[in-house]
């Protein structure tokens, strides 16, 4: 049995990539980022239903920028909501 992360409401003062993949896992996936040969790819695959699976890749390097791109990405792709103003902060 896959441990799910605990979910409970908390204040977020600064979202970080971490938090973000936090967010996905919580609406029951399991998340996985990766910096492979100066690209980093977000996966999210549905503990539910493993054949639903999001993929995205950033090819622009592997540093924290293009990883926050990525999971921003795929944080949009499953559904997690997005304030505006969380996108300025940096992990």
């Amino acid at each position: 049995m896959t441990a799910r992360p605990r979910c409970a409401d908390a204040t977020i003062f600064a979202v970080t990539t971490r938090s973000l993949l936090h967010k996905i896992a919580c609406r029951g996936y399991a998340v996985r980022l990766r910096r492979l040969n100066g690209q980093v790819e977000a996966q999210a695959i549905s503990i539910s239903d493993p054949s639903q699976r999001h993929i995205t890749r950033s090819f622009n390097g592997d540093g924290e920028e293009e990883a926050r791109a990525a999971v921003l990405s795929l944080a949009k792709m499953v559904g997690v909501e997005i304030d505006p103003n969380e996108n300025e902060s940096q992990s």
